[in-house]
């Protein structure tokens, strides 16, 4: 069969007839086959010793193949893996018979990349953050951030933060994922030992930049980190714990609509997202109760994501 990129609203035309799915992406941490925590000692392949206290990297490019080689293209779509946070991420509601593979570049593309974080949302993962992910103008955004200690002794700094361009790379993963509760998780382990596979930190390491050892960290992201792992049932505990309420619904355009968010942590964000995946707002929860005004006819997702990633999601007509 032909590959083609299916738009989210083509997509939508022909979910009418079916029932559709959620898919998720779940990363788990590890460090070898046991799960990542800072500060653990750790060797790399070349038995150099080191301990991380900083991963971060961006996710973005996210690209779903499906049904005998059909591409469906998550554009504007990013996410910032924190390792020391669970990653559990609602891709979309899709109607897939099979899944075959997913894609995704780590970092920024370009021209976004190049683009002021200051126009996003606080909690948009592109927006400033602390510690910085964005280098500046020339530079763009850090694609990874890993910060730590190495060397025999464990007292030297470890630092690589890798950007550029020329680093945008893709993984390509072969996987069906894994139903869960009638939602489709696509599970895969991230063992952060490989990021520093023929990088000599024995005596430390810094180096901000495009070359030398951030490229070849960069491309161990797209060789070597990233194998299928095991879905765990860690989404539904997160759903059942962030759920929320969307009223009246349907509703008319311009109209309020009341989102309760229950006890929503500081960090969440509401979004509402378009059936074309676009969102058309994204705002911070204060308290228990959101309200918002979608000024167009059409079906939206009311998305609430919180700031380790975790998010529930509604359904609202608006007529």
């Amino acid at each position: 069969m032909k590959k083609g990129l299916l738009s989210f609203s083509a997509l939508f035309l022909g979910f009418a007839l079916f029932a559709q799915q959620d898919i998720y992406l779940q990363i788990n941490h590890k460090l070898g086959t046991e799960p990542f925590s800072f500060q653990t000692e750790t060797e790399n392949g070349m038995g150099h010793k080191f301990k991380t206290s900083r991963l971060e990297y961006y996710i973005s490019g996210i690209k779903l193949t499906h049904d005998g080689g059909q591409d469906t293209l998550l554009s504007e779509t990013y996410f910032l893996a924190n390792a020391g946070n669970a990653f559990n991420n609602l891709l979309g509601n899709f109607n897939f018979t099979t899944l075959e593979a997913i894609s995704f570049a780590i970092g920024v593309e370009d021209p976004t990349n190049h683009e002021d974080p200051a126009q996003y949302n606080a909690q948009h993962p592109l927006a400033p953050k602390n510690p910085s992910m964005h280098w500046g103008w020339a530079g763009g955004y850090r694609f990874v951030a890993v910060e730590g200690v190495s060397g025999p002794a464990l007292n030297q700094a470890l630092e690589i933060h890798a950007l550029g361009n020329a680093n945008y790379k893709w993984n390509n993963i072969q996987t069906a994922g894994s139903v869960v509760d009638g939602k489709l998780i696509i599970a895969l382990d991230a063992d952060y030992i490989q990021l520093f596979n023929g990088i000599s930190i024995n005596s430390g390491l810094i180096n901000h930049s495009e070359t030398g050892e951030a490229a070849t960290l960069i491309n161990n992201f797209q060789t070597s980190v990233f194998t299928v792992g095991e879905a765990s049932t860690s989404i539904e505990n997160i759903l059942a714990s962030n759920s929320i309420s969307v009223y009246p619904n349907p509703v008319g355009a311009g109209a309020a609509l009341t989102i309760e968010t229950g006890n929503a942590s500081i960090g969440t964000n509401i979004l509402i997202i378009g059936v074309d995946g676009k969102t058309i707002s994204n705002q911070a929860v204060f308290g228990t109760r959101t309200t918002v005004a979608i000024p167009a006819a059409g079906i939206y997702t009311v998305v609430m994501q919180d700031e380790n990633g975790s998010i529930s999601r509604s359904k609202v007509v608006v007529y």
